[in-house]
């Protein structure tokens, strides 16, 4: 709990941002945070080993040849197969349902909300609603570059400033800007 170890230690936000800025953590979505060399200066023998209770982020983590942790993007071995060009019954330019499809693997929703946490000050979690936002502006062929211009402007905007009498502000959130 990485909370708790801040606390402990009298470390802050910050502190943790720095953290996960130069890659000595990997955060999830879920908030279990791992150790990214934690392997290489660890060892833990086998009848002290207990298996961790967070399966699904350990499903996501692969070990380096040097025993480091690295966060899998994409989990290659269910990849479909891709329609190679001019095998493809549907010619270029017409819709293909199989190519069109934007896969979630690529979104890069924690990023883009940790980017949004980080300029504005917020904490957001990566929820499922905040995903289907920014989903829908990536389905419209808006990237990670365009994300961040949008939250840069609305801070420069809204900081600072009041809409309908209240801080402006209170918009810097997925739901208002995505």
């Amino acid at each position: 709990n990485p909370k708790t170890i801040k606390l402990i230690s009298g470390a802050t936000d910050d502190d943790l941002k720095i953290l996960i800025a130069k890659q000595f953590i990997i955060p999830f979505e879920s908030g279990v945070v791992v150790i990214k060399d934690w392997k290489i200066h660890n060892y833990i023998q086998k009848d002290r080993y207990n298996q961790t209770q967070y399966l699904d982020e350990k499903k996501q983590l692969l070990v380096e040849e040097n025993g480091a942790y690295t966060k899998c993007i994409q989990d290659v071995s269910s990849l479909d197969t891709q329609v190679r060009l001019g095998k493809s019954k549907d010619r270029l330019g017409k819709s293909n349902n199989t190519m069109s499809d934007k896969s979630d693997d690529v979104i890069p929703y924690s990023e883009i909300i940790y980017y949004l946490n980080e300029k504005a000050g917020r904490s957001f979690k990566t929820t499922e609603a905040h995903k289907r936002f920014i989903k829908a502006r990536w389905n419209e062929d808006y990237k990670l570059d365009d994300f961040k211009k949008v939250v840069d402007n609305k801070v420069a905007d809204w900081t600072g400033k009041t809409i309908n009498g209240q801080p402006a502000e209170k918009y810097l959130q997925p739901s208002t800007l995505f």
